[in-house]
C-alpha cells in the first residue's frame, strides 16, 4: 500500500511540474513574471510568477490529494490542519532572479505523510527555468530527469564546488566562520535558490550546500534536505533537530548539506 502511495506522489510531482513549467513559461514570454501583486501569507512580497505558478500547483494537488493539508508561500495554509498527506509548496524559490530576469529560479514541493522530517514521502524540486527535476519517491532512491542521481565524492575544500547563502543582512554571528569558509573554499557560489542549491547535493552537482544563519523556512529547505538524504549524502540541521520540528507551523532552519560525511566534517571544522 505504501509503494502504490509512493508512486501516485511521483504522478503528482510530474503533474504539477509540468504545470508549473508551462505558467512561467506563458508569464516570462509575456513579460509580466515580475509584476509585483501583494504581500504573501508570509510577508514576502508577491509576484504574478509567484501566485501564477502557486494556483497551477495547487489545482494538481486537490485534483489528486483532496483530502490534504496544503501550507504554501503565498496562499498559506489550505484544508484542515489535520489532513492528509501535507504538502509543502514553495511555487517560485529564487522570486527575486525571477524578477529581473535572471533564468534560475525553482519550484519545491514536499508531500509529508505525517508532520516531521522521518515522515516525509516524496519530494522535488525543478528548475523552471530549464527544466531539470530532481525528485525523489522512493526511500533510498533519487532521479534527475528519470535517471538515477548521486551525491559527488568527497573533495578537499579548495578543490570544492560549494554553494552558500552569504546574504549580508543574514550573516549575524557566523561573519567569522563565513570568512573561514571562503578562505578555504575554492569555488564558492551564490545562485539565490536554496532549494535547487541544496538538491544539487543530491544530483551530485555541488559538493555542498551551507546556510549558516536560521532563516530559511520549510518551504524552502525540508525538500530538499530530504533529497539529499535519500540520495546518501550528509546533512546537518545547525539550529534545532529536524524531527522535532512540526512542518505544519512556521520555522527556520540553518544547515550544511554535504556530498558525504567526509565533506560535511570538513565543512564543520572550519567553524571558528
Amino acid at each position: 500500500m505504501v509503494g502504490t502511495a509512493h508512486m501516485n506522489y511521483l504522478t503528482v510531482l510530474i503533474e504539477l511540474f509540468d504545470a508549473a513549467e508551462r505558467v512561467a513559461e506563458q508569464l516570462r514570454l509575456s513579460g509580466e513574471a515580475a509584476q509585483p501583486l501583494t504581500r504573501g501569507s508570509f510577508g514576502d512580497l508577491t509576484y504574478r510568477i509567484d501566485k501564477e505558478v502557486e494556483t497551477a500547483i495547487i489545482k494538481v494537488v486537490k485534483k489528486h490529494l483532496p483530502d490534504s493539508l496544503i501550507i504554501s508561500e503565498e496562499a498559506g495554509l489550505i484544508g484542515d490542519i489535520n489532513g492528509s498527506p501535507l504538502v509543502r509548496i514553495d511555487p517560485v524559490d529564487g522570486s527575486t532572479n525571477a524578477s529581473h530576469s535572471v533564468p534560475l529560479y525553482s519550484s519545491a514541493v514536499t508531500i509529508v505523510d505525517g508532520y516531521r522530517f522521518r515522515d516525509v514521502a516524496a519530494a522535488g524540486v525543478v528548475d523552471i527555468v530549464h527544466g531539470d527535476r530532481i525528485i525523489s519517491s522512493e526511500r533510498g532512491k533519487v532521479t534527475i530527469n528519470g535517471r538515477p542521481a548521486h551525491p559527488s565524492s568527497a573533495k578537499s575544500l579548495d578543490r570544492a564546488y560549494v554553494n552558500l547563502n552569504i546574504k549580508a543582512g543574514d550573516i549575524g554571528g557566523t561573519g567569522e566562520w563565513l570568512m573561514s569558509l571562503l578562505r578555504k573554499i575554492r569555488y564558492p557560489r551564490f545562485f539565490g535558490s536554496a532549494a535547487l542549491e541544496t538538491a544539487y547535493v543530491a544530483a551530485g552537482i555541488s559538493n555542498a550546500y551551507i546556510q549558516l544563519a536560521p532563516n530559511l523556512r520549510t518551504f524552502d529547505c525540508i525538500g530538499a534536505l530530504h533529497l539529499v538524504k535519500e540520495a546518501g549524502g550528509w546533512i546537518e540541521c545547525l539550529n534545532t533537530n529536524l524531527d522535532s520540528v512540526d512542518l505544519r507551523k512556521p520555522e527556520r532552519f540553518a544547515y550544511v548539506a554535504a556530498c558525504d560525511a567526509a565533506m560535511g566534517k570538513l565543512i564543520m571544522s572550519t567553524k571558528v
